[in-house]
C-alpha cells in the first residue's frame, strides 16, 4: 500500500479547518466555541506528528496553518 501524499495531507487538513468554520458558530456560547477552536488545534497537532512519522517529506507548519487559517 502507497503512503500518505500531499493529497491526502490537503484533504485532512480542510476537513481540520472546515470543520469549525467561524459561520458554525451562531448558536454557540463563547466558551463553546473556544473548545471548538482548541479541538482544530489539538487535532493539527496531533495529525502533525503521526504525519511526520508517514513521510518524509511531510512539511509540518504547512499542515498546520492549512489546518488553522
Amino acid at each position: 500500500m502507497a503512503g500518505l501524499t500531499k493529497q491526502h495531507f490537503k484533504a485532512i487538513a480542510e476537513i481540520i479547518r472546515f470543520s469549525c468554520l467561524d459561520n458554525d458558530y451562531i448558536d454557540f456560547t463563547e466558551e463553546e466555541v473556544k473548545i471548538m477552536q482548541d479541538m482544530r488545534e489539538y487535532f493539527a497537532v496531533k495529525f502533525a506528528e503521526y504525519f511526520k512519522t508517514q513521510n518524509p517529506l511531510f512539511n509540518e507548519n504547512q499542515f498546520k496553518k492549512a489546518c488553522l487559517e
